[in-house]
């Protein structure tokens, strides 16, 4: 396992691309935790779900950016009751924001930026270099993880290009 707690082991060239946006990308998965909450007790009067989270942030409007994914993680019902949880599998993803096609071919994406000290820690954020979401070579995922407040995690991955 690699890790890299480091901003040096970012590419130069990526850089400028990377370290200004992973505040952005932390404030999102703040800010989708509750959604992913309202999702799993079974929605709300907004219906979430329907669209990205990202929509209406700085980052939907960023150049740079790629596309904007947010996923919804539970680790399972302490008590074994299901009824409440209507997600297969017990993951959701909100619709991504752009579509944006995975990478198909190319070297596999190597962590280069890792701030989780420990297993089961509720909140880190990891840059992967290249990114699965563009075929430019000058491209990172940023990933932040941030815990649910009724248990579990959000994952909020924003893909960058230079």
């Amino acid at each position: 396992m690699v890790v890299a707690c480091s901003l040096d082991k970012i590419p130069d060239e990526l850089r400028p691309a990377v370290e200004p946006r992973i505040p952005f990308a932390v404030s999102l998965a703040e800010s989708s935790a509750a959604l992913c909450a309202a999702v799993k007790e079974g929605g709300s009067a907004k219906t979430p779900g329907t669209t990205s989270p990202a929509v209406g942030t700085a980052l939907a409007t960023d150049l740079a950016v790629v596309e904007i994914l947010v996923r919804c993680v539970w680790a399972g019902d302490a008590e074994g009751d299901s009824s409440s949880s209507h997600i297969a599998g017990l993951l959701f993803d909100f619709p991504p924001l752009r579509a944006a096609n995975r990478r198909e071919r190319g070297a596999p994406a190597t962590l280069v930026y890792d701030t989780r000290v420990r297993p089961g820690d509720p909140a880190y954020e990891r840059v992967h270099v290249p990114s699965m979401y563009s075929e430019l070579a000058g491209s990172a995922d940023i990933t932040a993880i941030e815990p649910i407040p009724s248990g579990g995690s959000v994952e909020v991955t924003v893909a960058v290009k230079r």
